[in-house]
């Protein structure tokens, strides 16, 4: 049809044409009822983000999962220094910025995260429940405040992200809560159950390690 109306078999513009919205407009307007291939191809984007954002791990394809490793490494410089691929999990949950031109970025991912970018499309549910804050993540979090970035360098920072492996909000909280547990007394060699554990992990120092998570988790 729009080779019919609107372009040559070539592509080029036949004169004397009718527009594609007066084609896209119904019969009895005067149209043919043409598709807008645009809205359509629009659309497949955003159901596609729909489908990789679906917060039920249990439906989600293996598409998503693949996903989630190549938008890690696609990551921005900047955060691939900041914080290692395993905190890395995905983007709209956190505050990370993706290099859409990195090698390791196929095309249709390119598609949809420009779609998401033009529609504004963002984490914003309509209730936030006690478990859900638990379970977001907590490396660039996305209430975290400008310039916070700089304590994912320090040194309790690596710790956390290297030794310890957290990744979520609820993960920090429990380790930040363990300077005031049961037992334990503000000593470098406490014998507590949770020192003893955390220096076994390999944590050189949990009572500021913990402090370190405490103070981090208090900025947001």
């Amino acid at each position: 049809m729009i080779d019919n109306f609107v372009y040559d078999k070539k592509g080029e513009y036949k004169h004397n044409t009718v527009s594609i919205e007066t084609l896209q407009l119904p019969t009895a307007e005067g149209g043919h009822n043409l598709i807008d291939l645009q809205a359509r191809n629009e659309a497949i984007k955003l159901m596609k983000l729909r489908t990789y954002t679906n917060p039920v791990e249990s439906q989600w394809p293996p598409w998503t999962k693949l996903a989630d490793h190549i938008l890690s490494l696609s990551a921005k410089s900047s955060v691939q220094c900041t914080v290692g691929h395993a905190q890395r999990r995905n983007f709209l949950l956190q505050g990370w910025p993706v290099y859409l031109q990195a090698e390791t970025m196929p095309k249709t991912l390119q598609r949809m995260l420009r779609a998401a970018d033009k529609h504004k499309v963002k984490f914003a549910p309509t209730e936030i429940t006690p478990q859900m804050k638990l379970a977001m993540p907590f490396w660039y979090h996305l209430a975290r405040a400008p310039g916070k970035n700089k304590t994912y360098r320090e040194e309790y920072a690596r710790c956390q992200i290297e030794v310890h492996e957290f990744w979520s909000m609820g993960e920090m909280a429990e380790h930040a809560s363990k300077n005031w547990a049961p037992g334990h007394i503000n000593e470098p060699m406490c014998q507590c159950t949770h020192c003893v554990a955390d220096r076994r992990t390999g944590c050189i120092n949990p009572i500021k390690c913990r402090a370190s998570a405490n103070r981090k988790l208090k900025a947001l």
